[in-house]
């Protein structure tokens, strides 16, 4: 469970995903792009604890769904590297660069 309402990234999301754990999340920036919306996590729309506890038990209850929601975490996490990152950051940096000239 995370249960900010706002963040850059979700760094623990991405985190857990890796283990195999999905996260609980409010719809907010940042956290709902850690989860694939919804792909790879639970997005709770609504926030309170009332809605984050409805989550909680679906994870108990819908033991089939968690599975799935486990394997989506894991895949999804695969896509997350620091390389590419980097890769990425580097051709903007050297697009902008050569635009300049």
């Amino acid at each position: 469970m995370f249960p900010s309402i706002r963040e850059g990234w979700g760094l623990t999301i991405s985190e857990s995903a890796v283990c195999g754990t999905p996260s609980i999340v409010y719809d907010a920036p940042g956290v709902r792009d850690a989860i694939a919306f919804g792909k790879a996590g639970y997005l709770v729309k609504q926030r309170g604890p009332t809605y984050i506890v409805s989550y909680m038990k679906k994870v108990i209850e819908e033991v089939e769904d968690y599975e799935n929601m486990v394997q989506n975490a894991f895949v999804f996490s695969k896509r997350l590297d620091w390389t590419k990152t980097a890769e990425q950051f580097e051709d903007k940096i050297l697009y902008h660069h050569i635009q300049k000239e």
